[in-house]
């Protein structure tokens, strides 16, 4: 597919040569496709002129961010990645997860990996298939998926205010695993502080009880918004 293309430019198995160098083989086979793609000839042309880190980092934003994925729109503004503030609320609008001393019994370092924090986004008002979106009624249980997230005073000391803006409401949401682009149902997260110092248990080290993931209440219909 490289025909017409000046002499100058790479060949394929040069290509494949110097992708092998940034990416693992899988990567490398979604970005040839891209290529197959590449009508203009643009494509081909990046590859065959930058290098290192801004050639890496170009087909990361380029090629492998935006392709589709199975239940994703491609580019939606919607979907939520590992790099947007966001805040947890219920649906209903009426209390905001707060992992600071405020609402929880203990605050839990970034570093403590427990079946408590380790955690799955399912969606409650859907399949639970493709990307997590912000308009989206969900719900975060841990990774077996026998306890869930409660923002009520069942398990939290005190309802968090919706308002309330602090280290504490402001999160990232992380992959526990590898991947890359919009966060998908399912996969195992870890929700942690905007300064990447506290995380989210939901375990009895925090919570005032361990919520059976059977419990459905407003408390644990949660909508996640970027902030």
């Amino acid at each position: 597919f490289f025909m017409g293309f000046q002499d100058t430019q790479l060949t394929t198995p040069d290509i494949q040569a110097k992708l092998l160098e940034l990416y693992e083989p899988r990567q490398v086979a979604r970005i040839f496709v891209a290529l197959d793609d590449d009508e203009s000839g643009q494509l081909h042309q990046r590859i065959s002129e930058l290098t290192g880190e801004v050639l890496k980092h170009y087909l990361r934003e380029k090629v492998l961010q935006q392709q589709k994925q199975p239940g994703c729109k491609r580019r939606n503004a919607k979907n939520i990645s590992e790099t947007d503030l966001i805040k947890i609320v219920s649906a209903c609008g009426t209390s905001r997860l707060d992992i600071g001393i405020h609402c929880v019994k203990e605050e839990v370092p970034a570093s403590h990996d427990s079946w408590a924090t380790r955690l799955r986004i399912k969606r409650l008002d859907g399949p639970s298939e493709g990307a997590v979106e912000t308009d989206h009624v969900v719900g975060i249980f841990c990774e077996d998926e026998r306890y869930r997230l409660d923002v009520g005073e069942r398990a939290m000391k005190k309802n968090g205010p919706p308002t309330h803006e602090s280290w504490a409401t402001r999160l990232f949401i992380r992959r526990l695993a590898e991947g890359e682009g919009p966060l998908m149902y399912n996969e195992v997260v870890g929700v942690f502080s905007e300064s990447g110092g506290k995380r989210l248990d939901i375990g009895e080290r925090s919570m005032k009880e361990s919520i059976p993931a059977s419990h459905n209440s407003w408390a644990t219909q949660l909508k996640i918004s970027k902030i």
